[in-house]
């Protein structure tokens, strides 16, 4: 896909991560602009993950050619810090890096990968710098003695520098190794508890001010193959619509590439030869080849999103349409290219899994979110926040291995939860802080107010059990604690549902908004007159012949942005298929009724967590199969013959004709 030997403008270089780079050798780059650009700044960002950053690379060569577009994913615990509240500080440095090695080996295999591997995936790489004036990657040293200053995760060191451990926090300092127990430390994470023995980096890193910061915290990487063309831009083409390309700030980047069909979009909306069919022909046939391809582009997303479930057996809790990008194949001469496209997720999980043993439930964190995405279901993710008295009645099992505390607690706070949601009470006494992670039941508390609870079974220090048994009976006051409901994958199988809609069901004239409120109303609407007697397509049916609205808020025409009405876009795809196609997005909507797929956002087998998407697989194998019959059969002159006959048959307001 790439085009070999394409050279950058002069206002941007390709930089090299490795230093010590052998010259000559083709090289891992990240590109940078050499004067900042006013809103983008030197590096072209791509995307901002829960502990990353992605910015452009390319893979290069000695004399500055780009061979192919990379992105470089560059690991960033301050994004962590700032995404969960500060309340969890269970997480920490060492739970970060395994999620990351843990992630970099599934995005290692289909759908994502391959990645290139370059060894820094489970190795922290050394910190790095950027000379742009004179394009070439530098390695920090210490101002003073000419080390190399390097990552430090030696807990040992940095607690007897009165510093936060590295595997038991989310601080992160450099170090000098080879200075030892002389070394000073050079905090690189936001907010770092400092001391008499830290420096900045201007006092301790030589030309710090004349140079850029990439890493240097050392971060773990991941680079991989850079895909432009993002789900959205490449639906909108499907509907009609020009490629925006890819920007910098306010400008417009180049990349070289076969892409320039993508930009062009002619009076008639034919994309050069992107199309099968063309012409007047096309003209037609053009609204069920639209229609496969978006089940192509969707169903390609529902495979991506069940094989990295299906690897890492955690959910994603963070999909959206931004989530994906295109995979465009070569563009032969006269043949269709947007057939060659392929959805793929390149946006990896945020879900943080929570490190509670001795649990066969798994609890997963979410990034807290100043704003709501619509692509989540708020009423599943709400967390109450509050503080609390806690009385520790008894311990129900004491031992090394096991421990079960039961107790009471008393808030003000409208707790409302589901039977497997999670409370986690952070306890403060005098000898240190622990969280006791309970399951909450009201029927049996004697007060307003008050909510007997027991901890899923936990293993405890002996100093924590032995604070826990000196507080019993004892009120606690000033318990902070959160309400964690129990997600899975039938959470990511709604903001599929909604990419769908998305997908399927907006145009110029109808909004997503608007359309996924009447998506979830056929859904109640089928759920209320469900029979097990009548199939999902026939109730769609009744409800569509008993009013006409919904043909014209939900009908084939929005697949299109091109003018089309509602009888005409019915002419073309038969009202069974597009009945059924609605049914699949209603059946994606957990506990809306019988035809859901989930009973609710926690409904997804233990052990096997993606094959909650198999069924949705399967109903979008059918359609594919159907659309694509419609196009190889002379399908045209079929639906030509029925539509005569319905004018026939029927009047301008849909009365029959009586002769």
């Amino acid at each position: 896909m790439m085009q070999p030997h394409w050279n950058l403008p002069d206002e941007y270089a390709a930089i090299p991560l490795d230093a010590t780079g052998t010259p000559g050798s083709l090289r891992i780059c990240v590109i940078v602009r050499r004067e900042a650009e006013p809103i983008g700044g030197h590096f072209i960002s791509i995307a901002n993950h829960l502990d990353a950053r992605t910015v452009l690379g390319c893979l290069g060569d000695a004399d500055g050619n780009v061979h192919q577009w990379l992105e470089i994913s560059i690991q960033d615990a301050d994004r962590m810090v700032e995404s969960l509240s500060a309340s969890r500080r269970v997480l920490n440095n060492k739970i970060l890096d395994e999620r990351w090695k843990r992630q970099s080996i599934a995005e290692n295999n289909p759908p994502y990968g391959p990645l290139l591997t370059c060894g820094w995936e489970q190795n922290h790489p050394p910190p790095l710098l950027l000379d742009l004036k004179n394009s070439r990657p530098i390695t920090p040293t210490d101002m003073t003695s000419g080390e190399i200053w390097q990552l430090c995760e030696d807990d040992a060191a940095l607690s007897g520098a009165g510093l936060e451990p590295y595997s038991s926090s989310l601080h992160r300092y450099l170090w000098l190794p080879n200075q030892a127990e002389e070394s000073t430390f050079l905090p690189v994470t936001a907010n770092a508890p400092t001391n008499e023995r830290c420096v900045t980096p201007e006092s301790a890193i030589k030309d710090y001010a004349e140079l850029e910061p990439l890493n240097l915290g050392g971060g773990l990487l991941r680079v991989r193959e850079f895909l432009p063309i993002r789900y959205e831009a490449f639906n909108d083409v499907l509907s009609g619509e020009a490629w925006k390309g890819v920007r910098h700030g306010r400008i417009d980047i180049d990349l070289g590439q076969n892409l320039e069909k993508l930009n062009t979009v002619t009076d008639d909306h034919k994309l050069g030869d992107g199309w099968l069919f063309q012409g007047h022909h096309g003209r037609w046939g053009r609204l069920v080849e639209t229609l496969h391809l978006k089940l192509r582009a969707l169903s390609n997303a529902f495979e991506s999103v069940r094989e990295t479930v299906r690897r890492t057996q955690t959910p994603l809790l963070n999909l959206e349409a931004e989530s994906f990008n295109i995979r465009m194949g070569e563009f032969g001469s006269g043949l269709p290219f947007l057939w060659s496209a392929k959805t793929v997720l390149t946006n990896p999980g945020e879900a943080v899994a929570l490190p509670i043993e001795s649990s066969e439930l798994q609890y997963f964190l979410q990034p807290d979110s100043e704003s709501s995405s619509i692509y989540q279901q708020a009423s599943a993710i709400s967390r109450t926040r509050g503080r609390a008295m806690v009385r520790i009645r008894e311990l129900i099992a004491d031992s090394e291995t096991e421990s079960i505390v039961a107790g009471t607690l008393v808030t003000q706070e409208r707790l409302e939860f589901a039977r497997n949601d999670l409370l986690w009470l952070r306890m403060e006494l005098k000898k240190g802080h622990f969280d006791l992670f309970v399951h909450l039941d009201e029927s049996e508390a004697m007060a307003g107010g008050e909510w007997r609870f027991r901890t899923i079974s936990q293993h405890f220090s002996e100093d924590v059990r032995d604070m826990l048994k000196e507080a019993t009976g004892v009120p606690i006051s000033d318990v902070r604690f959160e309400m964690l409901p129990l997600l899975s994958t039938p959470y990511d199988l709604y903001a599929l549902a909604v990419l769908g809609v998305r997908t399927l069901l907006v145009d110029k004239d109808n909004s997503l908004p608007i359309a996924l409120d009447e998506v979830m109303s056929l859904a109640r609407q089928v759920a209320i007159e469900h029979e097990e007697s009548v199939s999902l397509r026939d109730r769609i049916d009744t409800i569509f012949q008993r009013d006409p609205r919904w043909g014209e808020v939900i009908g084939p025409h929005r697949i299109t942005h091109r003018p089309l009405t509602p009888e005409e876009a019915l002419d073309l795809i038969p009202s069974e298929l597009w009945y059924d196609t609605l049914g699949m997005l209603v059946r994606l909507f957990p506990g809306v009724g019988a035809d859901s797929i989930c009973r609710d956002f926690a409904d997804a087998p233990i052990g096997g967590i993606h094959r909650i998407f198999d069924p949705a697989i399967h109903d979008l194998g059918g359609l594919l199969l159907r659309t694509r019959s419609l196009i190889v059969i002379d399908w045209r002159y079929n639906r030509e013959i029925n539509a005569i006959i319905r004018r026939f048959a029927t009047g301008h307001e849909g009365a029959m004709l009586v002769s």
